[in-house]
């Protein structure tokens, strides 16, 4: 097994580095205290700096801690779980492997860069939809007008009223899927912008049906199917399609499963009042597989607590397709995911 810090600094840079060979680097992260200029750096090698800056946009130095090291995290799992496999029915051609790794790095680096809309302080009343969400924000480019691939489509049916919901009953703005309707259209402005100028980037209109699947996996991120305890509160909200949700599988949505994945995985956010240099010390990983799975150990060192991680057992099998077993004695967390359904 290997620390999070171990498996970081190992981790090869094709395996995560969708520039390089561009001429501009990107260096590895070295302390997570530069977080935020790692993710800064990404999107302005990807010439697409201004999806950041936007006013409404502030930069959460926590939540970029625990995005860059699921990022990291996350490019490790794709080649341990063959995700660009499923993705792109076996084909190992370089241009597709490089759709993978342009595809998660706006997914992942992104995906709680809205954060602060989960700020109830800061809550707008007169939000009641997507509608006057995607009006108040000036949103051009419209992704709940397109057809998600790689996104349940009873999960997509139910993003309007699970908005409400959270406007509602939670008093906050859902920062899955307003981050997701941000980042698309902000993708798609930049991109008309940049179309026309001489770059060694694409820029092309082909290029908004990657922007599409990680606006998605983003906008979808937050989505959590019931428990026994909130059907009756989902069906109020009109949800009920979500209790017929199965848990999702990574062979058919991999953007997704990945994504919430290594949100659930990721020690950093679970211990987020910890030294982040500590936990990604005292925090270990394996990957294996055999014919019909792949494995997932995690071991959970002192001072942290065991306990802590073990909770998020319940929460993410309601959702992922998976299964979590917890031993007590080893501190040992083994996640098994099958290989096909």
């Amino acid at each position: 097994m290997v620390s999070l810090i171990t498996l970081i600094k190992n981790i090869p840079e094709r395996d995560w580095n969708y520039y390089q060979g561009s001429g501009a680097e990107i260096n590895k992260l070295t302390t997570f205290d530069d977080s935020n200029i790692f993710i800064r750096r990404f999107f302005s090698v990807a010439d697409k700096e201004e999806v950041l800056n936007r006013p409404d946009l502030k930069t959460n130095t926590i939540k970029n801690k625990h995005s860059v090291s699921a990022f990291f995290l996350g490019s490790k799992l794709a080649k341990s779980l063959s995700i660009r496999k499923y993705l792109f029915q076996n084909s190992l051609s370089q241009k597709e492997e490089n759709t993978f790794l342009f595809v998660w790095f706006l997914t992942c680096l992104f995906h709680d860069w809205h954060w602060d809309a989960e700020n109830s302080e800061s809550f707008d009343s007169s939000l009641k939809s997507t509608t006057d969400f995607i009006e108040k924000n000036s949103i051009k480019h419209v992704l709940l007008k397109r057809k998600p691939r790689y996104i349940p489509n009873l999960l997509w049916e139910s993003v309007n009223d699970y908005f409400k919901y959270r406007l509602n009953h939670w008093k906050v703005i859902d920062h899955g899927i307003a981050g997701g309707l941000i980042l698309f259209d902000e993708l798609a402005k930049n991109r008309i912008i940049k179309e026309s100028s001489f770059s060694y980037l694409d820029f092309s209109k082909s290029v908004e049906n990657q922007y599409k699947e990680a606006a998605y996996a983003v906008a979808t991120h937050n989505i959590f199917l019931p428990r026994e305890i909130d059907k009756t509160t989902y069906i109020n909200y009109g949800l009920e399609r979500l209790i017929s949700q199965k848990p999702i599988h990574f062979y058919k949505y991999p953007y997704l499963f990945l994504l919430g994945l290594v949100d659930t995985l990721e020690p950093l956010k679970t211990y987020c009042c910890v030294n982040p240099n500590l936990v990604a010390n005292h925090v270990h990983f394996e990957f294996t597989d055999d014919l019909s799975h792949h494995e997932i150990k995690i071991k959970v060192e002192e001072p942290l607590s065991f306990s802590t991680f073990a909770a998020k057992k319940g929460g993410i099998e309601n959702w992922l397709a998976l299964s979590w077993d917890n031993c007590e004695e080893t501190k040992t967390i083994t996640i098994r995911i099958n290989k096909e359904g």
